[in-house]
């Protein structure tokens, strides 16, 4: 069943401890009058990794019928301490990633906030490769050196199907 709980005294809906943790059920949260839930990361090995992800459509998105879901994955990136994560890391077989860059984690000291990214492609620009550690929610426990190309330009719809484009 579902359990509520109300704010502590003294607490604002937004500020007070979101998390309601219980063996074995489903972890459920408040925020803003609204349950967002931490969905489950499927490990290196599910087939939902390996299939090809279905493209949404922008309307969906200017209807605003993905924003649940984006909830659910930023919320769910931020309880497994994530930077990155795909919609197909949730079981869910879809073109959407979420990204942030935090300076306290790159040598760069860029910030880019939690980012949505729909039907995302890119354009190598400068093919020669940067290496950097990289980690992954779907293969705990495991860091490596991963190459990259030193720059690309990113095509995608954002959480309300606005385009994007940039280079990385």
């Amino acid at each position: 069943g579902l359990l509520q709980f109300p704010p502590p005294l003294g607490y604002p809906d937004a500020g007070w401890p979101r998390q309601v943790s219980w063996p074995k059920c489903s972890v459920l949260l408040f925020q803003k009058e609204s349950l967002v839930a931490i969905l489950k990361v499927v490990k290196l090995g599910a087939p939902v990794l390996r299939e090809r992800a279905s493209e949404i459509e922008s309307h969906d998105l200017k209807k605003g019928r993905l924003k649940a879901f984006f909830e659910d994955l930023l919320e769910t990136m931020d309880e497994y301490n994530g930077t990155g994560l795909a919609a197909p890391q949730v079981s869910t077989p879809l073109r959407v990633l979420l990204y942030m860059v935090q300076p306290e984690r790159r040598s760069s000291g860029l910030t880019i906030p939690p980012t949505i990214l729909v039907n995302p492609t890119f354009e190598v620009l400068d093919p020669a490769e940067i290496e950097d550690f990289e980690a992954c929610l779907s293969v705990p426990f495991l860091a490596a050196k991963v190459p990259r190309p030193k720059k690309i330009r990113v095509r995608a719809l954002d959480a309300v199907g606005q385009p994007l484009d940039f280079i990385a």
